[in-house]
């Protein structure tokens, strides 16, 4: 997986700037390499390995690239059909984007495609007719897949990409492409009604069970493909904690007593409860995150949570170029006909939060970003993906045959008429909306489902079967200036914690010298060459801790949005640099 990863952004890197040569691909395997070192170390491979293993992959792409990536098609450029009719030949003129990101209110679905292009495809002779060719220019999806077996899920997946497409660019998106690395094959899918219908069914089931979270869908029970999921783990622990699963029920009998045989009634019992806990809050947000396609801008900004009807402001348009992906364009919005009385500052809307970028015809999350700057008259974000220019027609657009865009990148002789049809000039009018749950409840549920692994048994036995955690019977050594001034229960919260192997608690009721003791732990920590997180269920209590360590030598990362951190704790800590 980690390899794919690798080699999904190696291509992309490569589309983005056009350029296949051996040198541009070894550059970017480089910082993608060092991009992905944690998941690399996780799996204990070396870097040298893991860069020899994808330089061994860049003669398939710049193959695949000498092929498909020209202004007109080739004879060679043959994609084969999924439903085994004559090869079309196709041609990838243009990069629209790079793992757009479509929210679909619409077809009720989300995805990231891995690149969208412009691509023209000559469909195969009709009969022996000579004339029988016809030539279309067309948007469409293309897949990289880094397997070697063309699989089912894979066709699904571009054939509902087709549907996003659609919905994101207001055209009927006939097709996909599939590129298989290890074999270097092209697949075309076409976005065929009838099996469309059945993954929208397949689609509305699956949430009916999420909307409810009354029951689980059953387990496949199929020992095979159950064996290699890449959802097994997860699988098996709802099935056992939440619906009192067993081995014969799951059809899966050894791989099932594998991964749950350690899971007991005490473990149950903390799964629901917290699992119950998390639907309820997930509840509550859900419909703030809702209100983005079922409130109108002006209704949710009287509740003072988006801003809505804005225009870019095009001389306050700036692109980093040196982060590719994370908050990379900064752009500034007004609002197209302000009232008289209007201001940016008057709202929850603040410095430093997380906010949506949608228009006002219904697009939902064209840039995901946060506030940089807020005045009475403009806002300011720093987003991840590019609005100017995005999906704006060209000359000689046609929904069916020449379904043509501004791009990001063009092949070198390839050359667009400029712009003159009524689709260009029309003003698009955003709307920012406040992310009210910005992180989503799927990371802190796979952190309980992990909880229940197989792997995390000291963790369980620590926090789930409140084992009682080791201390050492001395201290570890450690420096601190000021001893004279702690009392001695301070003294003996410090060594206790110098003492654990495991974790300790500091109890303590207000005005007892909390906030003191720990800022002392922190020096105490510091002092042994150590690395410490400190965190709180608010931004003040953090900041009063680091003021007590305001005149230390050592560096502070303050993590945290700027609005929310004062300027007193911003002024005296110590910049951190890695």
């Amino acid at each position: 997986m980690v390899y794919g990863n690798v080699l999904h952004a190696l291509l992309q890197a490569a589309l983005e700037q056009h350029d296949f040569s051996t040198q541009n691909l070894r550059f970017h395997t480089d910082r993608i390499l060092i991009d992905n070192i944690e998941s690399l170390y996780f799996l204990r491979e070396e870097l040298n390995t893991a860069g020899a293993y994808v330089e061994s992959k860049v003669p398939l792409l710049q193959e695949w690239a000498n092929i498909f990536i020209s202004s007109k098609p080739n004879a060679k450029a043959t994609v084969k059909d999924h439903r085994g009719k004559e090869s079309p030949i196709i041609a990838i003129n243009k990069l629209l984007d790079i793992e757009e990101r479509i929210w679909s209110p619409l077809y009720g679905l989300k995805g990231n495609i891995d690149a969208t292009v412009q691509a023209i495809v000559i469909e195969p002779k009709a009969g022996r007719s000579s004339s029988g060719s016809s030539e279309k220019t067309l948007t469409v999806p293309l897949e990289l897949k880094t397997g070697r077996s063309e699989a089912m899920e894979h066709r699904a997946q571009t054939m509902l990409y087709t549907l996003l497409m659609s919905d994101r660019y207001d055209i009927n998106v006939s097709g996909g492409l599939l590129y298989y690395l290890e074999t270097n094959e092209m697949i075309r899918v076409p976005a065929i009604r009838n099996e469309l219908r059945e993954l929208i069914i397949k689609r509305n089931h699956v949430a009916s069970f999420i909307l409810s979270r009354e029951s689980l869908p059953h387990m496949l029970q199929d020992p095979h493909a159950c064996s290699r999921c890449y959802a097994k783990i997860s699988c098996f622990v709802c099935h056992k904690l939440l619906e009192d699963g067993d081995a014969n029920s799951s059809g899966v009998h050894e791989t099932f007593q594998d991964e749950t045989s350690h899971l007991n009634e005490k473990h149950k019992a903390f799964f629901k409860h917290w699992d119950t806990l998390l639907s309820k809050e997930e509840k509550d947000t859900v419909k703030l995150r809702r209100e983005l396609w079922s409130m109108t801008s002006p209704e949710r900004e009287a509740a003072g949570r988006c801003f809505g009807k804005l225009v870019i402001v095009p001389e306050f348009i700036a692109v980093d170029q040196s982060n590719p992906k994370i908050n990379r364009y900064t752009y500034s919005f007004r609002k197209a006909a302000p009232p008289a009385d209007f201001s940016f500052l008057e709202s929850q809307i603040n410095e430093g939060d997380p906010v949506v970028v949608s228009d006002e015809k219904g697009h939902i999350a064209l840039a995901i970003g946060y506030v940089f700057q807020i005045s009475k008259t403009e806002i300011t974000l720093q987003v991840d993906r590019r609005l100017h220019n995005a999906r704006r027609r060209q000359k000689d657009f046609d929904e069916e045959s020449h379904q043509v865009f501004d791009g990001i990148e063009l092949p070198a002789t390839y050359q667009c008429e400029p712009h003159s049809s009524p689709h260009v000039t029309e003003t698009i009018l955003f709307r920012i909306d406040r992310d009210e749950f910005s992180n989503g409840m799927a990371k802190i549920r796979n952190n309980l489902i992990q909880l229940m692994s197989k792997e995390a048994g000291k963790h369980r036995r620590l926090i789930v079967d409140l084992e009682t955690p080791e201390f050492k019977e001395h201290p570890a050594a450690y420096q601190l200036d000021c001893v004279s001034t702690l009392n001695e229960d301070q003294k003996r919260a410090i060594n206790t914690v110098m003492s654990a192997r495991d974790y300790a608690l500091v109890l303590g009721m207000p005005g007892t010298g909390k906030t003191t003791t720990l800022s002392h732990i922190i020096r105490a920590l510091v002092s042994q060459g150590k690395s410490v997180l400190l965190t709180s269920y608010t931004h003040t209590a953090v900041d009063n801790i680091l003021l007590k360590m305001k005149d230390e030598k050592f560096g502070v990362l303050r993590l945290g949005n700027r609005s929310k951190v004062p300027l007193t704790p911003r002024k005296s800590i110590r910049p951190y640099r890695c």
